[in-house]
């Protein structure tokens, strides 16, 4: 079985004029262990965390999220 590699980049190396901002208000703790865990799980390009925010190279996986954890659209607040 393959095992799938995280795609995580650091948020210096996001441009939020391409990436995907989606906030997300999860309290630091198991709630948000289960949202990083998705998100490695669930999605196929690059992510980010930001604050409250997670931001993804791939508007398709942005969307994912957002359906699963609820946020905003790409950079609005």
């Amino acid at each position: 079985m393959k095992t799938k590699r995280r795609k995580f980049k650091s948020f210096t190396e996001v441009d939020p004029e391409t990436w995907y901002q989606v906030k997300c208000k999860q309290e630091f703790g198991a709630g948000y262990i289960k949202v990083i865990h998705w998100v490695n799980k669930n999605t196929n390009a690059f992510h980010s965390r930001s604050d409250e925010s997670f931001w993804f190279e791939s508007e398709k996986d942005a969307f994912k999220f957002r359906l699963k954890w609820g946020g905003d659209k790409h950079g609005e607040e």
